[in-house]
């Protein structure tokens, strides 16, 4: 599996979200080999690619919606051909599977409200009359 954020080549803090997703998923045994990379930052997705062997890999963007950077950055830096692709890897030829960015799962609207309601816990707040607000950062490039 390669997990990729979109990271920072100004701040180090974004370009390191990644290694601790990719780090809690190695520990779960699930994966025969889990890395992470960032298309601004280090490590480069190309080359994070090129140091797993296993056949297939989950290409798996930690960005929240299939926008340019998902449907477009992403698949060229890759030179993917579609949800899967077939490609040379360093044990020979492998499939690359390309996933939905995490951001669209259903799982995350239960993640933000356990988050929140945690929140109003430890401030004693009542959920019910709290609100909140989710900020993103948007592109002119994709709606």
């Amino acid at each position: 599996m390669l997990l990729i954020g979109h990271g920072s080549a100004r701040a180090a803090a974004a370009a390191a979200t990644p290694r601790p997703h990719a780090e809690r998923l190695r520990r779960t045994g699930l994966f025969g080999e889990v890395a992470a990379a960032c298309l601004h930052g280090d490590p480069d997705p190309t080359a994070a690619l090129a140091g797993l062997a296993g056949d297939p890999v989950y290409v798996v963007p930690l960005l929240m919606c299939d926008g340019y950077l998902a449907s477009a950055v992403l698949p060229r830096r890759l030179r993917l051909a579609g949800r899967v692709t077939r490609q040379a890897g360093p044990c020979g030829a492998r499939r690359l599977i390309y996933c939905e960015p995490v951001g669209g799962n259903p799982g995350l609207i239960r993640m933000v409200a356990n988050r929140a309601i945690g929140a109003c816990r430890r401030g004693r707040l009542a959920p019910s009359s709290t609100a909140v607000l989710l900020i993103g950062h948007g592109s002119r490039r994709d709606a």
